[in-house]
């Protein structure tokens, strides 16, 4: 768990926000310009990992993380 940049609470967060800062899932959805930030910070890391691992598959923070969109998050 981390802290989400938008509400400061510490919960499960993907490092989508701004400039790569983690944000929760409510938040993310709450606001349909970070849904967009969000969708296009995961695109860029999804799309980076053709470059990086024949498997499609990135890790980050020590955590196993399977291409996905935003929406396939789960909530709090």
């Amino acid at each position: 768990m981390k802290r989400c940049y938008i509400c400061g609470e510490m919960k499960e967060t993907r490092p989508y926000g701004e400039h790569g800062q983690d944000i929760c899932f409510p938040c993310m959805q709450a606001d349909p310009v970070q849904h967009d930030i969000a969708t296009n910070n995961l695109t860029a890391i999804v799309n980076a990992t053709s470059f990086i691992s024949p498997s499609g598959i990135v890790t980050i923070d020590g955590e196993e993380i399977r291409p996905s969109t935003p929406d396939d998050m789960p909530g709090d």
